[in-house]
């Protein structure tokens, strides 16, 4: 069966977007709440919505060829966001599963970095 890796992000974003209450990040996603970090639900609600706004600028521009100069500042924006889930898993537990949110920091500063040196 094939999934579509798009919608689960948009899921994981939407999930975070109307979460209830504290939530804890890190190693209590994998069950265990040993070396978790706690994180205020108001803020991982603020997270969530930046994150799918960042998807949404990402693409939109892009797509639609309407003010193209916006796609490299929302990567810029989620940048920000992956160095804080690399350093905040990083910091939880094993460094392991902090490879995969800095694989996505490393790919969006290649967008921004690429975008502006694009004229469309």
């Amino acid at each position: 069966m094939r999934t579509n890796k798009g919608s689960g992000f948009f899921r994981d974003c939407w999930r975070r977007c109307f979460s209830r209450g504290r939530r804890e990040a890190g190693a209590a996603d994998r069950g265990d709440a040993a070396g978790s970090v706690a994180l205020p639900g108001p803020f991982l609600r603020f997270i969530g919505v930046c994150e799918v706004t960042g998807a949404v600028g990402l693409v939109l521009p892009w797509l639609l060829r309407i003010r193209p100069g916006l796609t490299p500042l929302a990567a810029a924006g989620l940048i920000v966001i992956m160095t804080g889930a690399t350093v905040m898993t990083a910091v939880s537990g094993p460094v392991a599963p902090a490879l995969f949110p800095l694989a996505v920091g490393v790919l969006l500063t290649v967008i921004a970095w690429q975008r502006t040196r694009c004229t469309v």
